[in-house]
C-alpha cells in the first residue's frame, strides 16, 4: 500500500506541473488528436482502409480488429469501471479552472486505451506485419485523456440553498460531509425564502459567479431556477425532495453522495424554463410543470401543517384523495397555436420536464427538458371513474385514448377564465391565470451529467 501511496503522489505532482500553465497548442493539438478516437473513429478508419486496400488476409485483420474493439469497450466501460469506480483528478485547481477538461466517467480502466489495444491485438493475430506502424499510435492513446468540448462547472464555490422546513436535515448532512470531501466550498448558506439576498452573493466574487446549488424538491429547485433565468449563474440539484421530478428529467442521480460529485464532474447544459406572464404583474418561471385544479387542491391540503402533524408519510395519499372528492370546476378559454376551445376542466398542466410520479419515473412519451416546446394535459370535467382511468392507464403503461382527457404539444397557451385561479408553478401555490405560458428556450443553465446532451439532442 505504502507503494502505492507514493505512486499515486508522484501522479498528482505530474499532473499539477502539467496543469501550472496553459499550453494552448499544446492543449489544442492534443484535444483533437484525443477527440479523433472517440467512439473509436481512428480504429474503425483504419480498419475500413485496410478493408477497402487489402487483400483476403487484411480483411481478415479489419474484421477482427473490429470485433476485438466491440467486447472490449462493452467490458470495459459497462461493468470494469464501475467495479474500479477511480475518481479522475479534480476538474480545477486551487486558484482557477484547468487548462483542459475533464470526461465525467469514471477514469480506470481507460476505455480509449482498451479500444486501441484490443483493435491493434486482433489485427495482429491476423497480420503480424501491421504490428509495427499500428503499435506505437495505440502506445500514444495511454498517456492522452478523451477531452469532449464540454462546459464543465466553472467554480467549486457554491450558494446552498435549502429548505429548513423540509425533513431532510439527515440527507442534507451527508451532502455538507461530501461536498468537504470532494473540495467544494459553501461560501454561503441561505434559507429558500431568503432569496432576494442571492444576487447581492452572486456579485460578491470577481471572476465566476458561485454555483448555486437547490437542495430540496421540485418546490425549491423551481424557486432557485426563477432567481437565475436570465443571469449567468449555473444551477446545481441535490434532489432531496419527496417527487424529485425536474431532478429525474435531467438525470441527476438520486444518491446524494453521486449527485454531490456531479457538482464539480458534471457538464454544464442549457435546457428551458416555462414562463407564465399575467397582465400587470412580473413573469413567473418553473422548470417542472405549473398546474391548475386538481394540483392545486393537492397542494393546500398536502401543506396543511395540521394534516403533516397527524399523518405523516401518509399525507400526500389522503391530500390526493381529498383533491379528487372536490375537484372544482375550472371554466376557461385556451388559445394556442391549434385553435381555440373553451372548456369545462377539473385539471389543466403546463409540463416542461417530462418526467412525474417521482420514484415510478413516468414519462410524457417524445418529450425532453430541452425539445422547445411545452406538453399540456387536459383533464375535462369527468365522472370519478373516467378520472380515475385517466390518472391509471399512463401509470400502467397503457396507451388508450379516454374522451376528456388530451395532451397537447405546443411553445405556447392562452389560458382565459372569468375569475382569477389558482396555479402551481413546480409544486408550490405561486401564481395565477389568466394568463400566458410560454416556453423559455434554454432559459437555464444546469449541471447535468456528461451524457445529458448526447440523449436529448
Amino acid at each position: 500500500m505504502r507503494a502505492l501511496d507514493r505512486l499515486n503522489a508522484f501522479d498528482q505532482r505530474l499532473f499539477d506541473r502539467l496543469t501550472r500553465q496553459e499550453r494552448r497548442v499544446a492543449d489544442l493539438t492534443l484535444r483533437r488528436l484525443s477527440n479523433s478516437a472517440n467512439r473509436s473513429l481512428l480504429w474503425l478508419a483504419i480498419a475500413a482502409v485496410l478493408a477497402l486496400t487489402g487483400g483476403s488476409s487484411q480483411r481478415r485483420a479489419a474484421l477482427r480488429g473490429v470485433v476485438a474493439i466491440a467486447l472490449t469497450s462493452t467490458l470495459v466501460n459497462l461493468p470494469l469501471k464501475y467495479l474500479a469506480r477511480r475518481d479522475r483528478p479534480p476538474t480545477r485547481r486551487s486558484d482557477r479552472p484547468l487548462p483542459i477538461s475533464m470526461p465525467g466517467s469514471f477514469s480506470f480502466p481507460s476505455g480509449h486505451s482498451a479500444s486501441a489495444f484490443a483493435f491493434v491485438t486482433g489485427v495482429a493475430m491476423e497480420e503480424p506485419r501491421m504490428l509495427l506502424p499500428i503499435l506505437p499510435l495505440a502506445a500514444w492513446w495511454v498517456g492522452l485523456a478523451p477531452v469532449p468540448e464540454v462546459q464543465r462547472p466553472p467554480t467549486n464555490q457554491l450558494v446552498l440553498v435549502v429548505n429548513p422546513h423540509a425533513g431532510h436535515g439527515f440527507k442534507l448532512a451527508k451532502a455538507r460531509t461530501a461536498m468537504t470531501a470532494t473540495g467544494l466550498n459553501v461560501m454561503a448558506e441561505i434559507a429558500v425564502d431568503d432569496l432576494p439576498r442571492l444576487p447581492e452573493l452572486l456579485e460578491r466574487t470577481d471572476s465566476q459567479p458561485p454555483i448555486v446549488v437547490a437542495a430540496g424538491g421540485d418546490g425549491t429547485v423551481g424557486a432557485v431556477a426563477h432567481a437565475l433565468i436570465g443571469t449567468p449563474a449555473v444551477l446545481g440539484i441535490l434532489p432531496l425532495g419527496t417527487s424529485n421530478d425536474f431532478a429525474r428529467s435531467i438525470r441527476i442521480p438520486m444518491r446524494v453522495e453521486r449527485a454531490v460529485r456531479l457538482l464539480s464532474r458534471g457538464r454544464v447544459s442549457s435546457v428551458d424554463a416555462g414562463k407564465l406572464t399575467r397582465d400587470g404583474e412580473a413573469p413567473r418561471h418553473f422548470v417542472h410543470a405549473a398546474a391548475a385544479g386538481l394540483n392545486v387542491e393537492f397542494a393546500r391540503f398536502a401543506t396543511r401543517a395540521d394534516l403533516r402533524a397527524r399523518l405523516g408519510r401518509l399525507t400526500y395519499a389522503v391530500a390526493a384523495a381529498l383533491a379528487l372528492r372536490e375537484r372544482p370546476v375550472l371554466r376557461c378559454r385556451l388559445e394556442h397555436e391549434g385553435g381555440t376551445e373553451s372548456l369545462d376542466l377539473v385539471h389543466l398542466s403546463v409540463i416542461n420536464a417530462p418526467i412525474f410520479g417521482g420514484f415510478l419515473g413516468l414519462k410524457l412519451p417524445n418529450a425532453a427538458p430541452d425539445d422547445r416546446m411545452l406538453d399540456v394535459m387536459i383533464v375535462e370535467h369527468l365522472p370519478m371513474r373516467r378520472l380515475l382511468r385517466s390518472a391509471l392507464y399512463p401509470a400502467l403503461g397503457v396507451h388508450r385514448s379516454i374522451r376528456g382527457f388530451r395532451l397537447l404539444r405546443v411553445p405556447g397557451l392562452t389560458v382565459l377564465s372569468g375569475e382569477p385561479i389558482d396555479v402551481t408553478l413546480d409544486g408550490e401555490i405561486a401564481g395565477r391565470i389568466p394568463g400566458r405560458f410560454e416556453v423559455v428556450p434554454s432559459g437555464l443553465r444546469v449541471i447535468t451529467p456528461a451524457s445529458f446532451e448526447d440523449d436529448h439532442r
